[in-house]
């Protein structure tokens, strides 16, 4: 199985005074390997994009970008564009409070092919599981925005919050 690429983008320069961990990609990624899919993170926060090129290289099944909103998100933007730019055809995914609160705007880019609303663990799952697949039902995955026939934005119904005394 290819890696599932997890990038936290580099926010401005106002807010690098203290770099605690990168939660929003570690949960993610920690709840996938738990179930035995391999994952990369790049922290670009303390990497650089010729990391994040180098992971790329490695021909990654989709890259995952975790945003907030405003500050954050011209990071992501760039990110998504390396990705395009490197691989036109590598499923990118947008996460985070941007894509969960404006999921058609975030939709709207060429660069975004799924937005991931709310918590994002069984929602990134099952789409890694249907991205293997020929012919993935992606309508049937709870919490995904996508692109049907790369244009027409789809919203799937929302997840129900994760049950936290359960593992995956």
């Amino acid at each position: 199985m290819k890696n599932i690429l997890l990038v936290f983008p580099v926010p401005d320069d106002e807010q690098m005074g203290a770099i605690s961990p990168p939660l929003s990609i570690l949960y993610l990624g920690a709840f996938l390997e738990k179930t035995g899919l391999p994952v990369a993170y790049i922290d670009l926060r303390i990497q650089s994009m010729d990391d994040f090129n180098g992971e790329l290289d490695k021909e990654p099944l989709l890259v995952g970008v975790s945003s907030m909103s405003g500050y954050q998100l011209v990071g992501a933007i760039e990110v998504l564009k390396a990705t395009r730019k490197k691989n036109p055809d590598l499923p990118t995914v947008l996460g985070g409070i941007h894509a969960s609160l404006l999921p058609e705007q975030s939709l709207s880019s060429a660069l975004v092919d799924f937005v991931v609303i709310g918590e994002g663990e069984y929602t990134l799952l099952e789409l890694v599981h249907e991205l293997t697949k020929s012919g993935p039902e992606l309508g049937k995955i709870l919490g995904l925005g996508w692109k049907k026939n790369k244009s027409t934005k789809v919203i799937n119904p929302s997840r129900p919050f994760m049950d936290l005394s359960k593992s995956a």
